[in-house]
C-alpha cells in the first residue's frame, strides 16, 4: 500500500547565508512540523525525506536542512511544497477539515427546504466552510455544530438550522 503525504506549506527563497530557507507554512501544520525531524518534498514523482537542522521563526519560519550550505544550494528548494505523512498530522484543524470534506456531494436541507448540494469545502481561518449552489449562485455554509441538526450518511443528506439571511449573504 502506498502512503499518503499532506502538503503542509512551501518553501520560499533562501535568506542569508548559511542555507536558510524562508518558508510559508499552513498554521494548523506548525506544532505537526516542530515534532519531526525531516519533511517530504516531491521529485519526479516520489517523495524524498529531507531532514532538518534547524526551524526558527523570526518575521518568518525559517528552516536549515542538513547538507545544504549556503544560499546557493538552498535556491534550489525555491518554490517547492513540503509534506508530512499523512499518519503523523496530529492537527486537530485538519482532522476536522477532512472529516467535513465526506460531506461533498451531500444535499443541506435548511429545516425541510432543500437549499442545494455541497460541492465544496473550504477552510477559513474561523471556520470550515461548504461551497453550495443555491439559486444558481454559491452561498457559504459554515460547518459548525451548532448549525447542523442531523447527518443522514445513508441518504447523503444534512440538515441544519441556518440563520436568518445566511443564503443572502
Amino acid at each position: 500500500m502506498s502512503e499518503s503525504y499532506v502538503k503542509i506549506g512551501t518553501l520560499l527563497k533562501p535568506m542569508g547565508t548559511h542555507g536558510e530557507i524562508k518558508a510559508d507554512l499552513a498554521e494548523e501544520f506548525l506544532d505537526d512540523l516542530l515534532k519531526m525531524e525531516h519533511v517530504f518534498i516531491k521529485e519526479d514523482g516520489s517523495y524524498i525525506p529531507y531532514f532538518m537542522e534547524s526551524i526558527r521563526e523570526t518575521n518568518h519560519l525559517l528552516i536549515k536542512f542538513e547538507d545544504v550550505e549556503g544560499p546557493e544550494a538552498a535556491l534550489s528548494f525555491n518554490q517547492k511544497d513540503i509534506f508530512l505523512k499523512k499518519n503523523t498530522v496530529t492537527s486537530q484543524v485538519y482532522a476536522n477539515k477532512l472529516e467535513k470534506e465526506s460531506l461533498i456531494g451531500y444535499s443541506v436541507f435548511d429545516t425541510d427546504v432543500k437549499i442545494g448540494i455541497i460541492t465544496n469545502i473550504e477552510q477559513f481561518p474561523q471556520q470550515i466552510m461548504a461551497s453550495v449552489d443555491y439559486r444558481g449562485k454559491t452561498v457559504y455554509i459554515p460547518l459548525v455544530d451548532q448549525l447542523i441538526k442531523k447527518i443522514d450518511d445513508n441518504n447523503a443528506v444534512i440538515h441544519m438550522e441556518l440563520p436568518a439571511g445566511i443564503l443572502d449573504m
